[in-house]
């Protein structure tokens, strides 16, 4: 009783760990999650340095949001990648 339950539970964990490791495998995904948190990172930083040299309140609220959307969409994309990747994987 006890080895089918444990048996059970390790062949789940190596199905999660296989699955991780196919969504990690693809390159360009990795690529395109970087440049968002970049584009997140500098958005947050112009932001700062804007706000203050000009204390332009809209401009910098813009900027953070904007770079928010763009690192939410970049990253949206790059899953979209990995998953697209882990159907190709399971069909081969």
């Amino acid at each position: 009783m006890n080895n089918d339950f444990f048996s059970q539970i390790n062949d789940t964990s190596k199905k999660k760990k296989s699955n991780l490791e196919e969504k990690s495998n693809n390159k360009i995904a990795s690529i395109i999650k970087v440049v968002s948190w970049l584009i997140l990172i500098i958005g947050i930083i112009v932001g700062i340095v804007i706000a203050v040299d000009d204390e332009v309140n809209e401009m910098v609220i813009s900027i953070w949001l904007g770079s928010a959307l763009a690192t939410l969409f970049f990253l949206g994309f790059a899953e979209i990648i990995q998953l697209l990747q882990g159907i190709k994987n399971k069909i081969k």
